[in-house]
């Protein structure tokens, strides 16, 4: 049995990855301005690093969830597609 999805619960997950990728630009570019800054101490800079390698690998999980979402998205969109010309195929026949 095929699993229903909702279009608008689906795009609604879509924005909500959305936002989550608005965040996470704006925590990475947070961090190069400090590790671009000339007056930081090597604590914070090095801290700046590490977190900036583990925002990467967040950055690339959800660019895969982002591409698996609009391919669902795209999907159900094609399914209705499909119902509606099946639809008004059948309502001509009638007629």
């Amino acid at each position: 049995m095929e699993k229903k999805y909702n279009l608008n619960a689906e795009r609604i997950k879509l924005r909500n990855i959305c936002s989550n990728g608005e965040a996470l630009i704006k925590e990475t570019k947070r961090l190069k301005n400090i590790i671009d800054k000339e007056n930081v101490n090597s604590a914070e800079y090095k801290r700046a690093k590490k977190r900036l390698v583990t925002l990467t690998v967040r950055k690339d999980k959800i660019l895969k969830q982002f591409k698996a979402q609009e391919a669902v998205i795209a999907n159900i969109v094609a399914q209705q597609d499909a119902i509606r010309k099946h639809e008004s195929k059948s309502k001509s026949k009638s007629k």
